[in-house]
């Protein structure tokens, strides 16, 4: 197999995210696929295109910037805005679980499970609050035959907070499975992501990250004896 080509922005620099760097570690072959070539299995585009769409409406309702980010009927009619106007832009398959009606499930059981949530959301530097923020924080530079060539590490910070009472800086990041349990939860214990995202936050706020949170919606095909929701 031939060595894959870098893929350079401007001739001299290289841009690494979560994905790039799995596929990298894990499998060339995939790098090659992903990145190079940009293909990607029709399956995971479904799952991809569900969990934008379940990203954006958790934004909407972070950004609401209630008291106690509390679930009001204004938060929650803004979600459901939020899930008719991205699925006018987007149909599953006719055979797929995900679906309008299942992201209007799942607004109405999170929202069931936090009425009010105590913390308070980082700003950055220039006020905004860090919510959905993107990031491109350079690393160094490496040669490479006749060039250098720079690293940038870059990504989407979900959304980063503060515990009530002093309590520390945290980095949470939504996550929709059809994969729940301890095994799932355990897998980011060593993940190059959270690492790196609790790292670009540091950067960003020059302040150390307590810890990061992973914010898991399952979703799954409904069963006659399975959990649809979790």
């Amino acid at each position: 197999m031939q060595p894959i080509p870098l893929p350079l922005t401007d001739g001299d620099t290289l841009f690494i995210d979560n994905s790039s760097l799995e596929h990298f570690c894990t499998c060339p072959r995939q790098a090659l696929y992903s990145l190079v070539r940009r293909l990607k299995p029709a399956g995971e585009r479904t799952a991809l295109n569900f969990g934008g769409i379940i990203h954006k409406i958790l934004e909407a309702r972070y950004r609401a910037c209630t008291a106690l980010h509390a679930q009001t009927q204004e938060v929650t009619a803004v979600m459901m805005a939020t899930a008719e106007r991205e699925y006018q832009k987007w149909t599953p398959p006719e055979d797929d679980y995900r679906t309008f009606s299942c992201a209007v499930e799942l607004i109405r059981r999170y929202e069931d499970a936090y009425p009010f949530e105590q913390f308070e959301v980082v700003r950055s530097r220039d006020g905004s609050p860090m919510i959905e923020v993107p990031f491109a924080i350079p690393l160094g530079e490496i040669k490479l035959e006749d060039k250098t060539v720079k690293i940038v590490w870059q990504g989407r910070i979900d959304m980063a907070y503060l515990s009530e009472n002093g309590g520390g800086l945290f980095v949470m990041d939504h996550k929709t499975t059809s994969v729940m349990g301890p095994s799932y939860f355990s897998s980011f214990t060593i993940s190059h992501q959270m690492y790196g995202y609790a790292w670009a936050v540091e950067q960003l706020c020059g302040r150390q990250v307590t810890a990061c949170v992973i914010n898991a919606l399952g979703v799954r095909k409904p069963t006659r004896t399975g959990n649809a929701f979790e």
